[in-house]
Protein backbone atom coordinates (compact mmCIF):
# COMPACT_ATOMS: atom_id res chain seq x y z
CA UNK A 1 0.00 0.00 0.00
CA UNK A 2 1.56 3.32 -1.04
CA UNK A 3 1.74 6.38 1.17
CA UNK A 4 -1.22 8.16 -0.48
CA UNK A 5 -3.55 5.19 -0.11
CA UNK A 6 -2.50 4.77 3.52
CA UNK A 7 -3.21 8.44 4.19
CA UNK A 8 -6.65 8.16 2.60
CA UNK A 9 -7.49 5.14 4.77
CA UNK A 10 -6.43 7.01 7.90
CA UNK A 11 -8.51 10.05 6.98
CA UNK A 12 -11.52 7.83 6.27
CA UNK A 13 -11.25 6.10 9.65
CA UNK A 14 -10.92 9.45 11.45
CA UNK A 15 -14.01 10.77 9.66
CA UNK A 16 -16.08 7.71 10.57
CA UNK A 17 -14.87 7.83 14.17
CA UNK A 18 -15.95 11.45 14.51
CA UNK A 19 -19.41 10.62 13.19
CA UNK A 20 -19.75 7.63 15.48
CA UNK A 21 -18.73 9.76 18.48
CA UNK A 22 -21.38 12.41 17.82
CA UNK A 23 -22.99 12.92 21.26
CA UNK A 24 -26.47 11.81 22.12
CA UNK A 25 -28.15 11.84 25.50
CA UNK A 26 -29.68 9.90 28.34
CA UNK A 27 -32.39 11.65 30.34
CA UNK A 28 -33.08 10.81 33.97
CA UNK A 29 -36.68 11.54 34.88
CA UNK A 30 -37.49 12.19 38.53
CA UNK A 31 -40.74 12.69 40.41
CA UNK A 32 -39.68 13.61 43.92
CA UNK A 33 -41.15 12.25 47.13
CA UNK A 34 -43.20 15.07 48.66
CA UNK A 35 -46.55 15.91 50.25
CA UNK A 36 -47.47 12.24 50.56
CA UNK A 37 -46.53 11.29 46.99
CA UNK A 38 -44.16 8.33 46.69
CA UNK A 39 -42.29 9.72 43.69
CA UNK A 40 -40.82 7.85 40.74
CA UNK A 41 -37.66 7.47 38.63
CA UNK A 42 -37.38 6.54 34.96
CA UNK A 43 -34.89 6.96 32.15
CA UNK A 44 -35.14 7.94 28.51
CA UNK A 45 -32.65 7.39 25.70
CA UNK A 46 -32.18 9.29 22.46
CA UNK A 47 -33.34 7.60 19.28
CA UNK A 48 -31.49 8.07 16.03
CA UNK A 49 -31.46 6.96 12.43
CA UNK A 50 -28.59 6.06 10.14
CA UNK A 51 -28.25 8.08 6.93
CA UNK A 52 -25.76 7.00 4.25
CA UNK A 53 -23.83 10.00 2.95
CA UNK A 54 -21.19 10.60 0.31
CA UNK A 55 -18.05 12.58 0.96
CA UNK A 56 -14.90 13.51 -0.92
CA UNK A 57 -11.53 12.98 0.73
CA UNK A 58 -8.55 14.11 -1.35
CA UNK A 59 -10.67 13.88 -4.51
CA UNK A 60 -11.70 10.30 -3.68
CA UNK A 61 -15.43 9.67 -3.24
CA UNK A 62 -16.34 7.56 -0.20
CA UNK A 63 -19.53 6.82 1.72
CA UNK A 64 -20.14 6.71 5.42
CA UNK A 65 -23.00 6.17 7.86
CA UNK A 66 -24.09 9.36 9.60
CA UNK A 67 -25.92 9.08 12.93
CA UNK A 68 -28.82 11.54 13.08
CA UNK A 69 -30.81 12.19 16.23
CA UNK A 70 -34.56 12.00 15.70
CA UNK A 71 -35.32 14.13 18.81
CA UNK A 72 -37.58 11.34 20.04
CA UNK A 73 -36.86 9.16 23.06
CA UNK A 74 -37.32 5.58 24.22
CA UNK A 75 -38.51 5.61 27.83
CA UNK A 76 -37.95 2.84 30.41
CA UNK A 77 -39.31 2.38 33.91
CA UNK A 78 -40.49 -0.16 36.47
CA UNK A 79 -43.68 -0.29 38.53
CA UNK A 80 -45.06 -2.71 41.06
CA UNK A 81 -48.68 -3.79 41.35
CA UNK A 82 -51.27 -1.01 41.42
CA UNK A 83 -52.22 -2.10 44.94
CA UNK A 84 -49.60 -3.09 47.52
CA UNK A 85 -50.65 -4.00 51.04
CA UNK A 86 -48.65 -2.60 53.95
CA UNK A 87 -47.32 -6.08 54.77
CA UNK A 88 -46.12 -6.71 51.18
CA UNK A 89 -43.47 -4.00 50.95
CA UNK A 90 -40.64 -6.45 51.63
CA UNK A 91 -41.93 -9.10 49.22
CA UNK A 92 -41.05 -9.81 45.60
CA UNK A 93 -44.21 -8.89 43.71
CA UNK A 94 -45.26 -8.91 40.07
CA UNK A 95 -43.35 -6.33 38.04
CA UNK A 96 -44.65 -4.00 35.38
CA UNK A 97 -41.84 -2.85 33.13
CA UNK A 98 -42.50 -0.28 30.44
CA UNK A 99 -40.58 0.44 27.26
CA UNK A 100 -42.35 3.30 25.51
CA UNK A 101 -43.60 4.01 22.99
CA UNK A 102 -44.56 0.44 22.18
CA UNK A 103 -45.42 1.32 18.59
CA UNK A 104 -45.31 4.26 16.21
CA UNK A 105 -49.04 4.76 16.85
CA UNK A 106 -48.41 5.71 20.48
CA UNK A 107 -47.44 9.08 21.87
CA UNK A 108 -44.06 10.35 20.69
CA UNK A 109 -41.88 11.01 23.72
CA UNK A 110 -39.50 13.96 23.79
CA UNK A 111 -37.70 15.91 26.50
CA UNK A 112 -40.27 18.67 26.08
CA UNK A 113 -43.09 16.15 26.58
CA UNK A 114 -41.59 15.02 29.89
CA UNK A 115 -41.16 18.64 31.00
CA UNK A 116 -44.63 19.82 30.07
CA UNK A 117 -46.93 16.79 30.14
CA UNK A 118 -45.25 14.06 32.17
CA UNK A 119 -45.43 10.34 31.47
CA UNK A 120 -47.80 9.01 28.80
CA UNK A 121 -48.69 5.92 30.86
CA UNK A 122 -48.90 7.34 34.38
CA UNK A 123 -48.26 10.76 35.89
CA UNK A 124 -49.97 13.23 33.59
CA UNK A 125 -48.19 16.29 34.95
CA UNK A 126 -44.65 17.59 34.40
CA UNK A 127 -41.74 15.76 36.00
CA UNK A 128 -40.26 17.40 39.08
CA UNK A 129 -36.70 17.15 37.79
CA UNK A 130 -34.96 16.24 34.54
CA UNK A 131 -31.22 15.77 34.11
CA UNK A 132 -29.24 14.92 31.00
CA UNK A 133 -26.11 12.83 30.61
CA UNK A 134 -24.17 13.14 27.34
CA UNK A 135 -23.39 9.76 25.79
CA UNK A 136 -22.84 8.36 22.29
CA UNK A 137 -24.96 6.33 19.86
CA UNK A 138 -23.03 3.21 20.87
CA UNK A 139 -23.71 3.82 24.57
CA UNK A 140 -27.37 4.50 23.89
CA UNK A 141 -27.73 1.23 21.98
CA UNK A 142 -25.96 -0.58 24.81
CA UNK A 143 -28.26 1.00 27.42
CA UNK A 144 -31.32 -0.23 25.55
CA UNK A 145 -29.84 -3.73 25.55
CA UNK A 146 -29.10 -3.48 29.27
CA UNK A 147 -32.61 -2.30 30.15
CA UNK A 148 -34.19 -5.09 28.12
CA UNK A 149 -31.89 -7.68 29.68
CA UNK A 150 -32.67 -6.58 33.23
CA UNK A 151 -36.38 -6.92 32.55
CA UNK A 152 -35.79 -10.57 31.70
CA UNK A 153 -33.33 -11.10 34.53
CA UNK A 154 -35.45 -9.53 37.28
CA UNK A 155 -39.17 -10.19 36.63
CA UNK A 156 -40.23 -8.80 40.00
CA UNK A 157 -40.72 -5.63 42.04
CA UNK A 158 -39.80 -5.15 45.67
CA UNK A 159 -40.60 -1.83 47.37
CA UNK A 160 -37.65 -2.08 49.71
CA UNK A 161 -35.00 -3.90 47.65
CA UNK A 162 -35.80 -3.49 43.94
CA UNK A 163 -38.04 -0.56 43.06
CA UNK A 164 -38.13 1.96 40.20
CA UNK A 165 -35.05 3.75 41.51
CA UNK A 166 -33.08 0.50 41.80
CA UNK A 167 -33.92 -0.41 38.20
CA UNK A 168 -32.56 2.87 36.83
CA UNK A 169 -29.50 2.68 39.08
CA UNK A 170 -28.78 -0.84 37.85
CA UNK A 171 -29.03 0.32 34.23
CA UNK A 172 -26.62 3.21 34.86
CA UNK A 173 -24.14 1.14 36.86
CA UNK A 174 -23.93 -1.52 34.17
CA UNK A 175 -23.56 1.05 31.42
CA UNK A 176 -21.04 3.30 33.17
CA UNK A 177 -19.27 0.64 35.27
CA UNK A 178 -20.07 2.60 38.43
CA UNK A 179 -21.47 1.63 41.82
CA UNK A 180 -23.99 4.39 42.43
CA UNK A 181 -26.33 4.03 45.41
CA UNK A 182 -29.28 6.15 46.50
CA UNK A 183 -30.44 4.65 49.77
CA UNK A 184 -31.92 6.24 52.85
CA UNK A 185 -33.11 4.72 56.09
CA UNK A 186 -36.79 3.82 56.16
CA UNK A 187 -37.63 1.76 59.24
CA UNK A 188 -36.34 -0.84 59.50
CA UNK A 189 -33.87 -1.03 56.62
CA UNK A 190 -32.25 1.03 53.85
CA UNK A 191 -34.02 1.53 50.51
CA UNK A 192 -33.43 3.49 47.32
CA UNK A 193 -35.60 6.59 46.92
CA UNK A 194 -36.18 9.21 44.19
CA UNK A 195 -34.90 12.10 46.31
CA UNK A 196 -31.64 10.34 47.12
CA UNK A 197 -31.31 9.33 43.46
CA UNK A 198 -31.48 12.95 42.32
CA UNK A 199 -28.87 14.06 44.85
CA UNK A 200 -26.60 11.14 43.94
CA UNK A 201 -26.57 11.61 40.16
CA UNK A 202 -26.15 15.38 40.42
CA UNK A 203 -23.21 14.96 42.80
CA UNK A 204 -21.47 12.00 41.15
CA UNK A 205 -22.18 12.13 37.42
CA UNK A 206 -21.34 14.85 34.85
CA UNK A 207 -24.99 15.66 34.24
CA UNK A 208 -26.64 18.79 32.94
CA UNK A 209 -29.63 19.86 35.01
CA UNK A 210 -32.47 20.76 32.67
CA UNK A 211 -35.02 21.14 35.46
CA UNK A 212 -33.84 21.24 39.06
CA UNK A 213 -35.75 19.54 41.86
CA UNK A 214 -37.38 21.71 44.49
CA UNK A 215 -36.49 22.04 48.16
CA UNK A 216 -38.41 18.85 48.95
CA UNK A 217 -35.56 16.80 47.49
CA UNK A 218 -33.62 17.45 50.67
CA UNK A 219 -36.32 15.98 52.89
CA UNK A 220 -36.67 12.39 54.03
CA UNK A 221 -38.94 9.69 52.63
CA UNK A 222 -40.32 9.09 56.12
CA UNK A 223 -41.47 12.69 56.43
CA UNK A 224 -42.61 13.28 52.86
CA UNK A 225 -44.26 9.93 52.13
CA UNK A 226 -45.20 8.22 55.37
CA UNK A 227 -46.11 11.15 57.61
CA UNK A 228 -47.40 13.49 54.92
CA UNK A 229 -49.53 10.76 53.33
CA UNK A 230 -51.74 11.12 56.39
CA UNK A 231 -51.59 14.91 56.42
CA UNK A 232 -52.31 15.24 52.69
CA UNK A 233 -54.55 12.16 52.45
CA UNK A 234 -52.58 10.68 49.53
CA UNK A 235 -53.02 7.10 48.36
CA UNK A 236 -50.60 4.90 46.45
CA UNK A 237 -52.77 5.10 43.32
CA UNK A 238 -51.20 6.64 40.26
CA UNK A 239 -52.92 9.36 38.27
CA UNK A 240 -53.48 7.14 35.24
CA UNK A 241 -53.77 3.39 34.86
CA UNK A 242 -50.33 2.42 33.59
CA UNK A 243 -51.17 -0.86 31.88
Amino acid sequence: MNTMRLLLCILFVVTISQVAARPTDIYLVIYTTHDGHTGHVGLAVDNYKIVVRDTIINRVKTTYNDTIRTLSLTYFDLWGPAEIRWDEHGDNLASRYFTLPRSSAETRITADYLLTRGLPHSYDYPCDALVRLHTSPMMDARLKEIAAGIQEERPYFNSREYNCTDFVLLCLNRLLHTSLEAKEYIPFTWSSTPNEFYKTVVAQLPVQIIKAAGDEVGKSFVQERLINSVLFNQSTHHEKTND
